[in-house]
């Protein structure tokens, strides 16, 4: 069932969140920071001040595209949710 399948992917992310970014980053994973950039060419696009921008980052995972948009200077109002508790402890450290 739908159920059982949401929790072996919470318990699966549960697990590696510790150790996400490590595996990811170093095997040259380009999302989230292509994400930062396409959300950055919007806000430029509509004329959205950055620091005015609500931003949902739906699976935010350990808050990677959020670091991005914080560090893209100006981007503030940022809310990630996400199925593993853990991904978002790692979040909450950004």
């Amino acid at each position: 069932s739908i159920i059982n399948m949401l929790g072996d992917v919470e318990a699966h992310f549960d697990d590696v969140a510790h150790n996400y970014e490590n595996v990811y980053l170093n095997a040259g994973y380009p999302d989230p920071k292509m994400v930062q950039e396409k959300v950055s060419k919007i806000a430029s696009a509509q004329i959205i001040p950055k620091h005015r921008a609500e931003i949902l980052d739906l699976g935010c995972g350990t808050g990677l595209v959020g670091k991005y948009l914080k560090e893209d200077g100006g981007f503030q109002n940022i809310k990630g949710i996400d199925a593993s508790s853990k991904m978002l402890d790692q979040a909450e450290t950004k």
